[in-house]
């Protein structure tokens, strides 16, 4: 018999964490099959602070020295930023501390960094994220031909995706174009990247039908050690492998790590390889952290990508998934009117998951509105600035400057004349009374 696959998922906690306890012990295949651990996720909120920022990359593995003993004692890091005149502790700081709603990415980023680190600790086969469902229908023998595939099963697999997703258009590529060209007999076809793109060129513009990364998400997935020592090497000698801005923008984005993944992997001759068959797939509607006004399309993704898997059905594939009742309540409207909706858009309830994006959201407008109202009041109860003669300062425009510059030196002016014509009057008296 073989041994359980052991599954480290992020989350955290609150009922996403239950669902997927609920959904591992729905069968007694699933719970001799799987073991399952959970890793916890990092708040965005936590990064607001120095110290929860510095704690948290600390915890990822991107410093090489602990932060307390360093940049939080307010001494030099030896670890060299991009620039010569600043460490990386420095760098990452001036662009971090303005993410804004970019905090977001950057927590997901570091959550499984610190997973990454975690499964290799305590040897897991698989990392998940909290928002996926599992094939229902025998998802072990899946999992085990493709980690005994000898294609994949070699020192030079750096990344295997069990689940992905991308836009309908490239998932229609995927399947009919790039699938096709490899064995049926091998469980895994290699991740699509540029040159695979180039092999289906549009027969009219004769461009290639996409560019970049077309497959996404990073909600089940393994990682080797050297892929994984790559990936860290490369973000703690640059930050810019992590962080950038464009020319016209106010704030630093993060790059996300579903993107960064296969493509620093790649980049670094290991190859990256996708299960024919995927096990795990996105739940329908579960609120992202991230991409709020996605979800939709997410869904849709999802349902392109079960009716080639063998799915179709009444329900677009869904009923070959596990899922909740309010999951399948959604599936069920979906169905019969078309349009993908929330429990949210539908009663004006928040959707599941205690920490979901819209709750975050709605927490970030409060604390940014209770901040500008603090600071309205610091600035009702500081004085006002006083002139020498006790009168109170007043801010003019340019042009309101200019006019009363003029108008005290036309008085100053005014009143030389007169000084003038009094003092000229009195000569002309004095002379007379001389005569």
């Amino acid at each position: 018999m073989s041994p359980p696959i052991k599954l480290l998922v992020i989350t955290m906690g609150g009922e996403r964490q239950a669902h997927i306890e609920k959904m591992f012990s729905s069968s007694p295949n699933l719970k001799m099959s799987f073991i399952i651990s959970f890793s916890l996720g990092v708040p965005s909120r936590s990064l607001r602070s120095k110290t929860g920022f510095f704690e948290a990359f600390y915890a990822a593995g991107l410093l090489t020295e602990n932060p307390h003993d360093t940049i939080l004692a307010n001494r030099k890091t030896t670890q060299k930023g991009t620039w010569e005149d600043m460490d990386f502790c420095e760098e990452i700081w001036q662009k971090g501390k303005s993410l804004n709603r970019e905090r977001a990415v950057l927590a997901c980023f570091l959550a499984h960094l610190i997973a990454m680190k975690k499964s290799f600790q305590l040897d897991y086969d698989i990392i998940l994220e909290d928002n996926v469902r599992i094939f229902d229908k025998n998802p072990e023998e899946f999992i085990r031909l493709f980690i005994d595939d000898k294609k994949t099963n070699n020192n030079n697999t750096g990344v295997r995706y069990f689940g992905y997703l991308g836009p309908s258009d490239n998932l229609n590529w995927f399947y009919k174009y790039h699938l096709p060209k490899y064995p049926s007999s091998s469980t895994s076809v290699p991740f699509p990247f540029n040159p695979h793109y180039s092999a289906t060129l549009n027969e009219i513009t004769r461009e290639p039908p996409m560019s970049g990364t077309s497959l996404w998400g990073a909600y089940a997935y393994s990682i080797s050690s050297a892929a994984h020592a790559n990936l860290i090497t490369v973000l703690q000698n640059d930050v810019g492998a992590l962080m950038w801005r464009g020319k016209r923008m106010k704030t630093y984005r993060i790059k996300p790590v579903d993107k960064v993944l296969p493509r620093r992997t790649s980049e670094a001759g290991l190859s990256v390889e996708c299960i024919k068959r995927p096990v795990f797939f996105r739940a329908p509607m579960l609120g992202s952290k991230i991409h709020k006004k996605y979800d939709a399309a997410f869904c849709q993704a999802t349902t392109t990508q079960l009716g080639y898997c063998g799915g179709g059905g009444e329900a677009g594939g869904w009923e070959g998934l596990w899922l909740t009742e309010t999951e399948r309540n959604t599936v069920t409207k979906w169905k019969k009117e078309g349009v993908w909706k929330g429990e949210e858009e539908e009663e004006g309830a928040e959707p599941e998951g205690g920490d979901s994006a819209w709750n975050q959201d709605r927490r970030e407008k409060e604390t940014e509105e209770k901040q500008k109202q603090k600071q309205k009041q610091k600035q009702a109860k500081v004085p006002p600035a006083k002139e020498a003669n006790g009168k109170e300062k007043v801010k003019l425009s340019p042009e309101e400057w200019t006019r009363n510059r003029r108008r005290q030196e036309q008085q100053k002016h005014m009143k030389l004349a007169v000084g003038l014509a009094v003092l000229s009057g009195l000569a002309l008296l004095l002379l007379k009374r001389r005569k």
